[in-house]
């Protein structure tokens, strides 16, 4: 056994009961510098930090603070990972036990991220650096549970990585370890941490001569999210709109907005869960808007305003020369900020 060298870990954020415990004491840590809890079980205390830099949320009034954040998947694949390195350790000795069983269990908390439908909610995934793989980032059959179970080696330490779902939401997972020590089985843990899968600085969109509608199916009345960005361009958008038919002595209606982003980001599944066919609307520079009530008039103007604005319609049948409203159409138009 050797003694961590990484720096000293934060013992005074471990509780008094903690501090007391002498050499039977001992905790579970994702190292690379130190995150501890605010409570613990047992005798063992948790202690993490991701490797290449802290990302641990902001505390703002109101809002939860999570252990860590990061940004949802863009793809199945899961390309934005979160890496650890894991071992236990000793207290207040600081020494880093080799061989160490260790296990990882987690889980997407239901309702979180503006979903509340939880069937089948892909976890996230977690990946030893002995390729022993556990959960998954999008629905698909069969898929690994969400469980690791690997051994930290004769250093003592394991490396971890964990890929978040395209999901937005909370994950909560928890480490536990057991090892012998001096001829004893000692148990380290388990204490839990959150993950935070989101797009940052999302908020409720609104506006003069908006009217947006947060309803959607599957999601309560979560939709209606978007970049700081497009909330402002969605502004300036409706202004220019109503200055055009303003000038030409046209009624100016409301640009009815039907679907922005969830709280959090991430996919916006539609009528499936966990997949498109709402394939976009993830990073909060996304709109559809509501075409069916407006003229022929209404729409070139809007066309016109949308352009001015910096907003682009990616899909070529959304135009004023085309029927959305017809049999089989879209009904709305689908804006990106550029």
């Amino acid at each position: 056994m050797s003694s961590w060298a990484g720096g000293e870990l934060p013992f005074s954020r471990c509780g008094e009961s903690e501090t007391r415990i002498l050499s039977a004491a001992c905790a579970f840590l994702l190292l690379a510098g130190f995150h501890a809890p605010a409570a613990f079980a047992q005798s063992g205390a948790v202690a993490l930090k991701p490797i290449g830099g802290d990302i641990t949320a902001p505390a703002l009034p109101g809002v939860e603070v999570f252990d860590f954040t990061m940004p949802p998947s863009p793809t199945p694949a899961g390309t934005e990972p979160l890496n650890f390195d894991v071992a236990c350790v000793l207290l207040p000795s600081q020494t880093v036990v080799p061989n160490c069983a260790i296990t990882i269990t987690w889980l997407a908390r239901n309702g979180s991220g503006g979903h509340v439908h939880n069937t089948n909610r892909p976890p996230g995934r977690f990946k030893t650096q002995n390729n022993v793989i556990g959960g998954w980032t999008n629905p698909q059959t069969p898929s690994p549970p969400p469980v690791v179970m690997d051994n930290s080696g004769a250093t003592g330490l394991l490396g971890l990585t964990y890929n978040s779902p395209e999901a937005s939401g909370v994950t909560e997972f928890t480490g536990r370890g057991v090892a012998v020590v001096n001829g004893q089985t000692v148990f380290f843990g388990p204490n839990t941490f959150t993950i935070g899968v989101q797009i940052e600085d999302l908020a409720l969109a609104s506006g003069a001569g908006l009217a947006v509608d947060p309803r959607s199916d599957m999601h309560d009345n979560n939709n209606g999210n978007a970049s700081q960005n497009m909330v402002g361009t969605l502004g300036t958008m409706a202004q220019s709109f109503a200055n055009t038919l303003t000038q030409q002595g046209q009624p100016v209606p409301t640009v009815r907005v039907t679907a922005l982003s969830l709280p959090l980001g991430g996919i916006f599944d539609f009528k499936v869960q966990w997949r498109p066919p709402h394939a976009t609307h993830r990073l909060g520079n996304d709109a559809d808007i509501g075409m069916c009530e407006l003229t022929a008039r209404q729409r070139t103007a809007l066309s016109s305003a949308i352009s001015a604005a910096a907003l682009s319609t990616p899909y070529r049948n959304e135009s004023p020369a085309e029927d959305v409203c017809g049999p089989g159409g879209t009904r709305h138009w689908h804006l990106l900020l550029r």
